[in-house]
C-alpha cells in the first residue's frame, strides 16, 4: 500500500535532500555516505 504524503512532507523531504547535495558538493561526505543518506531519505 503506497504511503500518503502531505505537501509539507514533499517539501521536508525535498529540503533534506537539497542539503544532502550541498554537504557533498562542499566535500563534507564522501560518495558512499551520500548514496547512503539519500536512499535512507528516499525510503522513508
Amino acid at each position: 500500500m503506497p504511503k500518503s504524503f502531505s505537501l509539507e512532507t514533499v517539501t521536508l523531504k525535498k529540503r533534506a535532500l537539497e542539503i544532502l547535495d550541498e554537504k557533498y558538493a562542499r566535500g563534507e561526505i564522501d560518495d558512499e555516505e551520500y548514496q547512503r543518506r539519500k536512499r535512507k531519505l528516499l525510503e522513508g
